[in-house]
């Protein structure tokens, strides 16, 4: 036989198990568990931190994420071992399951669009637009039953949403600036609203302010975003502009991720920080959501940008 005619040959054979293997993937992907890395990358940087409770170089679990989840933008606990996950730019929600790794239901909420933030309330779970639109699933299990309202915020890029056990109302942390001037260059405000009531202006729950975050790092010796001036000198660059929100389910903290910085920050029920993270890295590409689980387990989800979606689990260490 000619070489030419073997080499046509292995060709086909080649393209036809690929066209195959690609068909049973998309057909298998809520099913098929998702690829876990166990083990600590060797490249992580240990960076320091004062987040109390978490060593957030050392995840207890790092587990990679379907390719169709790249862009996941946020995430919120349903269960003791399950998170719900919302993919930016489209309108359903995905059901991963943490002791299965892998992603058992999906859920269609609403057409494509700029979806941000995600939390559950009791059985229903909301999930915000970036443009202030709120949709509420209920009966997400069994029969989804959808309705959404438009939320009257003056801020107009809205990533972060939450839910606060204790005041009973749901948290809305803006990305984008709060109002123009100066004075409100470095404030950040995260807003409170009844879920009763969301026709109503949202209130100011707090307030975060960036030079008391700055403060906080330098009195701890702790690492800070920076870059290079155009005359080769480094300089810090905290923008902190909210991601994603959640409360600790034992010490009531607000925790607030900054994906623009790979920031972590929480605070006390006034706005006084707690704690303060640069992130490292090597384990955090784009952070874009944090939940917890009802252990105190902390989650935080990353999009894949330019790699591999991620989840990264820590447990408490301090006792109950």
């Amino acid at each position: 036989m000619k070489r030419s005619t073997i080499l046509t040959k292995c060709f086909f054979i080649f393209l036809s198990s690929s066209l195959i293997g690609a068909c049973n993937g998309i057909a298998d992907f809520v099913s098929s568990p998702a690829k876990t890395n166990a083990a600590e990358p060797e490249t992580t940087l240990m960076v320091p931190g004062k987040i109390d409770g978490y060593d957030l170089n050392q995840p207890t679990r790092q587990m990679i994420l379907p390719h169709f989840l790249m862009e996941a933008s946020g995430l919120t606990d349903i269960s003791a071992t399950e998170v719900a996950v919302v993919q930016d730019e489209s309108g359903s929600f995905f059901v991963y399951d943490l002791m299965k790794q892998k992603v058992t239901k999906s859920v269609t909420f609403g057409p494509a669009g700029d979806y941000e933030g995600m939390t559950r309330v009791k059985d229903c779970i909301y999930i915000l637009k970036s443009n202030g639109e709120l949709y509420k699933v209920d009966h997400w299990r069994s029969n989804p039953t959808v309705t959404s309202q438009r939320l009257r915020l003056s801020t107009t890029d809205n990533e972060g949403l939450g839910w606060d056990p204790g005041a009973k109302k749901l948290l809305i942390a803006p990305k984008s600036r709060w109002q123009n001037g100066k004075e409100f260059k470095n404030l950040r405000p995260v807003f409170f609203l009844a879920p009763e009531n969301i026709a109503v202006s949202p209130e100011v729950a707090l307030t975060v302010d960036v030079e008391e975050i700055l403060r906080f790092a330098e009195e701890n010796g702790l690492s800070l975003p920076s870059s290079k001036t155009k005359k080769g000198k480094t300089k810090v660059r905290l923008h902190f502009r909210p991601a994603s929100i959640a409360v600790h389910p034992k010490t009531g903290e607000f925790f607030i991720i900054s994906a623009v910085d790979r920031t972590l920050a929480s605070f006390d029920r006034s706005g006084k920080v707690t704690g303060f993270q640069h992130l490292p890295a090597s384990l955090f590409r784009q952070p874009e959501g944090i939940t917890f689980l009802p252990d105190n387990t902390m989650v935080i989800i990353n999009e894949a940008a330019g790699h591999q979606p991620t989840i990264l689990r820590y447990e408490w260490k301090q006792s109950p």
